[in-house]
């Protein structure tokens, strides 16, 4: 005779066995602890379980499954029974973009040594250098011996006025800078 166990803590179906036979009664069958011979249904969806209490149902179950709630947390489930909350997505959320900088946002000062690596990284600083070189003595000493460029320095206006720099170049060159 074949029987069927369920969990004693969830009582969600959890095989089956041939039971043995009674010793003392001939024809007998021992039935153990946490198990019945009533037959788990059948045609049991991927998300429910069968459960047992002195008959078999199904149960929703989606233990394991990850969610999301609005507010970006998130959560796992881990009971029978327990469906996803309402708003909850089982997707993952995209991260919010990065805000773009803003004109306050633009640093007012760096130091030479983050310029300079900026300026390596952006493939200007050749072309910086070529015109500090043929600036004029203030300029040059400006842009030797200062210990922090600042974004409205008249060094550093009159250089970008002699390369051609808008606001917006500038800006990011200064973004770029405080990066580093």
């Amino acid at each position: 005779m074949k029987v069927y166990h369920y969990s004693p803590a969830t009582m969600e179906y959890i095989g089956s066995s041939l039971a043995d036979e009674n010793p003392l009664e001939k024809g007998q069958y021992l039935v153990p602890a946490n198990a019945t011979t009533k037959q788990p249904l059948e045609d049991v969806p991927d998300d429910h379980v069968n459960l047992f209490d002195g008959g078999w149902y199904l149960e929703l179950d989606l233990r394991g499954a990850v969610y999301w709630m609005p507010d970006g947390s998130k959560h796992t489930i881990k009971s029978i029974g327990q469906p996803l909350p309402d708003g909850a997505s089982t997707e993952e959320p995209l991260p919010e973009p990065e805000p773009l900088p803003t004109p306050d946002a633009v640093p007012q000062s760096c130091t030479p040594r983050q310029v300079r690596i900026a300026l390596n990284e952006l493939g200007d600083r050749e072309i910086v250098e070529s015109v500090v070189a043929a600036a004029n003595q203030d300029v040059q000493d400006s842009w030797e011996y200062s210990t922090v460029y600042k974004r409205q320095d008249p060094m550093i206006l009159e250089l970008s006025e002699v390369l051609g720099w808008d606001d917006n170049k500038l800006d990011a060159l200064f973004t770029l800078a405080a990066t580093k």
